[in-house]
């Protein structure tokens, strides 16, 4: 496209100026109705670009700006398959996409893609659901000081759990006539195929794998993340997070051969946490990279504004991990 063509100056003036929603709750609660009304036609990839634009999209409410090579690095693809992503969004009118080019000297820069609300209506189903998947109304397991759950060596107290507890009961109870393998039994507490593989590795019964894919993972993670990155947890969606949901399982299967562990799930939940946090640190200072780039910053001056934003982002322990990969970084010409 033409500079000539080109009508947006990529400055804070601009994207103010673009916002598409009023509060960060407004704006998560268009992902959850656009995932819920079109998730169906979206790939997994999709998917993730959809997720990461809005986690761009929070200092300005609903506008997101960052170059495709830079999404495309995030989200693990190429240049062009994040360009067809931005089709397919874009022909569910789930995004708007703008050409934008710098003050400074006048050169293309960073796409500025606005999150297109869409009309909610609250009803006793959406109140039940969160994240795609059913809530139960259960007692948590207790936690210890670092925040893992224990004393789940002999499996969870069914009384933690009534449903689930009636459901499987009943499947044991009428096994003559009911024969369900364990993946069929998640599946039909609608829990997501990936999910349900990523976990494959830990040896627990069926009824602590439900409790994870439901609830289990989602919460605890959440309890860490509000406290060290407050905003983006906000619209947390942990089919985003499958890569290292798979990997904390594989790496607690691969401990817990070499050493009896004192809780399988209490485990593998610390280390998933540790690598959701560490992608969610990599994640924010993305975002305060691209926003110090965005400002026609370069250098230390963009590093000095990138530690700036990042306090917006992020608090306590993930503020300080945040902060560090700035520092690390050399912030030049956007791609």
């Amino acid at each position: 496209m033409s500079l000539k063509n080109i009508t947006h100056i990529l400055n804070s003036e601009t994207l103010a100026s673009m916002t598409t929603h009023d509060s960060v709750d407004d704006l998560n609660a268009t992902y959850w109705a656009q995932v819920t009304l079109n998730g169906d036609q979206l790939t997994k990839l999709e998917r993730e670009v959809y997720y990461r634009l809005n986690q761009f999209a929070l200092r300005y409410i609903g506008v997101a700006y960052l170059s495709a090579n830079k999404l495309a690095t995030i989200v693990g693809c190429g240049r062009a398959t994040v360009f067809r992503a931005f089709k397919k969004l874009r022909t569910l009118g789930m995004i708007e996409v703008h050409n934008a080019k710098r003050r400074s000297d006048n050169r293309q820069t960073s796409n500025i893609v606005r999150i297109l609300p869409l009309p909610i209506e609250e009803t006793a189903d959406t109140k039940e659901i969160d994240n795609g998947v059913p809530q139960f109304e259960e007692a948590q397991p207790a936690n210890d000081s670092q925040g893992t759950i224990q004393n789940d060596s002999q499996g969870y107290s069914r009384n933690d759990s009534p449903l689930i507890s009636s459901l499987l009961s009943s499947f044991s109870s009428s096994s003559k006539t009911f024969d369900a393998t364990p993946n069929e039994i998640l599946s039909a507490f609608n829990v997501e195929t990936e999910l349900t593989r990523a976990i494959q590795p830990l040896a627990i019964p069926v009824e602590q794998r439900i409790e994870l894919l439901t609830k289990g993972i989602a919460n605890h993670v959440r309890s860490v993340l509000s406290r060290q990155f407050p905003l983006l947890v906000r619209n947390f969606d942990l089919l985003a997070y499958v890569r290292q949901i798979e990997s904390a399982a594989t790496r607690t299967a691969y401990v817990a051969k070499k050493k009896k562990l004192r809780s399988i799930t209490g485990y593998f939940l610390s280390v998933v946490t540790s690598l959701v946090c560490d992608e969610m640190a990599q994640m924010t200072a993305e975002i305060a990279i691209e926003e110090a780039s965005g400002e026609g910053l370069s250098g230390y001056a963009a590093i000095v504004y990138g530690r700036y934003v990042a306090q917006e982002y992020a608090s306590d322990e993930g503020l300080v991990m945040v902060r560090s990969i700035i520092d690390e970084c050399s912030i030049g010409e956007v791609g």
